[in-house]
């Protein structure tokens, strides 16, 4: 393939396209959320679920296109010991998340999950239809950030710097890709997406990424939507 192609690419969905959404479109969108346009928060999660697919079935196509195996990318089964890795940190991870939704929607929890949720309360799901979209916004996530972020972007900068290099560059723009979220967000999105990063180089295989990334986001949709404003 013509690195200039994959240059582009990488270009457009780790940076140009992030900064479209982050200063310039979702600003536009929480007015109209705020603003209480109806159904705005449903169409924003499947106006984003379409975005996210359509530009893993590019990155899919480059690597088809360029002859590389989908392995290169750690779309490929963890080795047996990164299976039962994947398998423990999945069932801790689950355990662990009832355990904080629990917490969080007592009554007594609600006053400090409502202060931590503000600053993206708008983009959080209320019950019924949005929270059922939010889910599928959440596994969407998984999946698709993981095989750009994760997959796509540490193959694509490996050869530039080494895995260092790779890791921890990856997990900068994947932060910055979440500006919209505030700084606070925007640096724990950074962090988490480290966390992926050490979890895909750990297990040889995106399998484990994607569920835990996945798990995250639908835990966090569940607590905004039973967690209800004052």
């Amino acid at each position: 393939m013509n690195p200039w192609i994959d240059w582009g690419f990488v270009t457009a969905f780790a940076v140009a396209w992030p900064a479209y959404e982050n200063w310039y479109r979702l600003p536009r969108v929480k007015a109209e959320i705020l603003a209480g346009a109806p159904g705005r928060r449903v169409r924003e999660y499947r106006n984003t679920m379409l975005q996210e697919w359509v530009v893993v079935a590019i990155a899919l196509a480059l690597v088809a296109w360029s002859g590389r195996p989908l392995a290169a990318i750690g779309l490929t089964l963890p080795t047996a010991n990164g299976l039962l890795w994947t398998i423990a940190i999945v069932l801790a991870l689950v355990a662990l998340l009832v355990l904080q939704v629990r917490a969080a929607t007592r009554d007594a929890a609600h006053a400090s999950v409502r202060r931590q949720l503000a600053p993206l309360r708008w983009f959080l799901p209320s019950p019924g239809p949005e929270l059922a979209n939010f889910r599928a916004l959440s596994v969407t996530a998984g999946v698709c950030e993981e095989i750009l972020f994760r997959g796509y972007l540490i193959a694509f900068l490996l050869p530039l710097g080494g895995t260092a290099f790779a890791l921890v560059l990856s997990s900068f723009l994947f932060g910055l890709g979440h500006a919209y979220q505030g700084v606070n967000g925007s640096i724990r999105a950074g962090i988490l997406g480290l966390l992926m990063a050490l979890l895909y180089q750990f297990t040889g295989s995106l399998l484990a990424p994607i569920l835990v990334h996945a798990l995250i986001d639908i835990s966090s949709g569940q607590i905004a939507a039973d967690v209800p404003d004052a």
